[in-house]
């Protein structure tokens, strides 16, 4: 009898131990944070073949990009964690369309991510809902003197290039930029961390009802091509010898699906992997970054915050390989950082004789006016090189003077 109410009372004692943790926990909630990013471009020289770059027709312009996040977590006595994250984005085009919606006109808000995750110290975090892929989510980048990005040779906001190519990118889309998954993050060990992520079709699967998944005909929803889209990503950050040091290197693949009409090329499987690494010592910052993409592959319509379509170059092309390095210094005074980035990319269609070669060289500075705003001055040299006219793009080479400014709240 003894050991019977020594055993019920333990049993009460382990189910009372949640109600006294829910006593005490706190539920998520949800603060808002994000930027804007305003820019103008002014063309200083432009030349090229007749009728392929801008020809200063527009000889300046001006652009914008912001967000908004809303993100929460909480953690709870039990040592489990939980939080959601929601990206609000505005498109500043009346034809801009958008990775995660079909076509949207100016003013509409546009949902381009968001996912609730779990976290434990022991088991390390999962992520549900819309995200991008391990490869992407643990890139790493050459450092860039612009801040967040807004006007870097690789992956920039906003970007004036006189031929309307697409922009340099060591971090390419596979399909839509963010896929309904699961991703899971291992706890960091001595700066060591694997990622995983797994997303049965590259489209975003909003419950709308009708038919089970989405089609499986290339472009009939949210122009998509792919399934089983695998992806893992490992990096390391930490000090050695006064040097801060961050890597990282990740693969994702994915398989095409039928195409509906036999009269339609056929995509091929998709493969892409990438590397980057950073070194810092003192006021200095210097790395690179370096991407192969195998049968890259164009979404007609389908287009990023800068307008640039990932994958592609021209109109049309399916099945291209893309290539893409990326080399970046900067040094840092107080609140002025300066520095300078180069980014090469090639691309190739298959069956196509055409090649393109894509450079940006931008040295600039920039300067921290106050806690989350900033003021960028640069200059952008694009040269682009083609020998034909086949992927849609031109020969020729623009020297644009960039100037810009962000506010993070």
């Amino acid at each position: 009898m003894k050991k019977v109410l020594l055993g019920t009372t333990a049993l009460f004692a382990l189910a009372a131990l949640p109600h006294a943790a829910f006593a005490d926990d706190q539920p998520v909630k949800l603060s808002v944070s994000g930027f804007f990013q305003f820019g103008y471009g002014a063309a200083l020289q432009e030349q090229s073949k007749p009728g392929q770059w801008a020809q200063k027709t527009l000889p300046d312009a001006m652009k914008e990009y912001g967000v908004v996040d809303l993100s929460g977590d909480t953690k709870f006595a039990n040592g489990l964690g939980a939080g959601a994250f929601v990206e609000l984005y505005v498109p500043s085009g009346s034809n801009v369309t958008d990775a995660t919606t079909s076509t949207v006109s100016h003013g509409n808000v546009a949902i381009r991510q968001e996912w609730i995750h779990l976290t434990g110290d022991s088991f390390g975090e999962v992520r549900f809902g819309d995200y991008t892929d391990a490869r992407r989510a643990k890139a790493v980048v050459a450092p860039t003197w612009s801040q967040n990005t807004l006007f870097s040779a690789n992956s920039s906001d906003i970007a004036y290039v006189g031929n309307g190519a697409t922009t340099n990118n060591t971090t390419e889309w596979v399909g839509n930029q963010y896929m309904t998954e699961v991703a899971y993050f291992t706890p960091v060990y001595d700066g060591f961390q694997l990622a995983l992520t797994y997303a049965p079709d590259d489209v975003v699967g909003k419950n709308s009802g009708g038919a089970f998944g989405s089609s499986t005909s290339f472009g009939s929803y949210n122009g998509s091509g792919y399934r089983d889209v695998f992806s893992a990503a490992a990096s390391w950050t930490g000090t050695v010898d006064g040097f801060s040091i961050s890597a990282a290197t990740g693969l994702t693949s994915a398989a095409a699906k039928q195409q509906a009409s036999p009269a339609t090329t056929q995509l091929q499987n998709a493969f892409v992997w990438n590397a980057g690494a950073t070194v810092g010592y003192g006021p200095w910052s210097v790395g690179a970054a370096y991407e192969q993409f195998h049968n890259a592959t164009y979404y007609g319509g389908f287009s990023g915050p800068t307008g640039a379509t990932p994958g592609i170059i021209g109109g049309g092309a399916t099945n291209k390989t893309d290539k893409t390095a990326d080399i970046g210094a900067t040094y840092t005074i107080g609140n002025l950082t300066a520095g300078a980035e180069w980014s090469r990319s090639y691309r190739k269609s298959v069956g196509v004789t055409s090649s393109y070669v894509f450079d940006t060289v931008t040295p600039g500075v920039s300067y921290i006016v106050g806690p989350g705003v900033d003021v960028d001055a640069g200059v952008a040299y694009n040269v682009g090189s083609s020998n034909g006219k086949v992927l849609g793009v031109a020969t020729g080479h623009d020297t644009v003077l960039e100037l810009g400014t962000e506010v993070k709240f």
